[in-house]
């Protein structure tokens, strides 16, 4: 595989490489890019294309298993699920993960095998958004991830589709008779996702999403 990364210097963008990919600067095989590279008001920047194995041995002594590389090799999807049961597994919980694919979205549908644990806890459903924001990130930083992927934990995520619909059609009486915008903190980004669609199809309002990740406000308002 290759990728860039760019530095103050030569020595700075192979620091960079290393740590990102945990291998020694002396193992990185790399080819400096020619040109002038720099964004307005900034220095300009060195440029190295590393070329390295994906499956390798990493300094840090880590070295992926042979189901790892297996699930690597298929693809993305089956990656997602690997990645994902392996977390439970270090957990100590047992878990089946399956994957469903919708038009514009991988729904990761997660099965806990362990009888004892309760998935209404609270701890769980923060769980759910930390796992999904992983496997989203991880992918991502490979550069060809143009997927959605969501984690739907213990089949909870059509109860939670009628629930927040239920609840966007509330909304809707409120913001149409009182002609008022209606704002909603603190809702993950599968909530505000869910809740765009329930709004999505009422001709009465509009929906705009402002801020930054946890802090995001979702304003639900009357259409003009």
């Amino acid at each position: 595989m290759r990728k860039e990364f760019f530095g103050n210097n030569l020595e700075d963008a192979l620091n960079k490489a290393s740590q990102r990919l945990g291998i020694t600067v002396q193992d990185i095989k790399f080819k400096v890019l020619e040109g002038k590279f720099s964004r307005p008001f900034q220095n300009e920047k060195v440029v190295i294309v590393v070329d390295f194995d994906d499956n390798q041995e990493t300094s840090k002594g880590y070295k992926q298993s042979q189901e790892e590389i297996l699930a690597r090799k298929k693809g993305d999807d089956d990656w997602a699920r690997y990645f994902i049961n392996e977390i439970f597994s270090r957990m100590g919980i047992q878990a089946e993960t399956t994957v469903e694919k919708e038009v514009d979205q991988v729904v990761l549908k997660v099965k806990i095998l362990n009888e004892e644990i309760n998935l209404r806890r609270g701890g769980f459903r923060e769980l759910r958004g930390a796992i999904q924001n992983l496997v989203n990130r991880t992918l991502s930083q490979k550069g060809e991830n143009i997927k959605n992927y969501i984690v739907d934990l213990g089949g909870n995520l059509e109860a939670r589709k009628k629930e927040i619909k239920n609840l966007a059609e509330q909304l809707i009486k409120s913001v149409v008779s009182k002609e008022k915008t209606v704002h909603i903190h603190l809702m993950d980004s599968l909530d505000r996702r869910i809740m765009h669609w329930a709004l999505s199809e009422n001709m009465g309002v509009e929906t705009k999403g402002t801020g930054d990740k946890q802090f995001r406000i979702l304003s639900v308002m009357p259409k003009k």
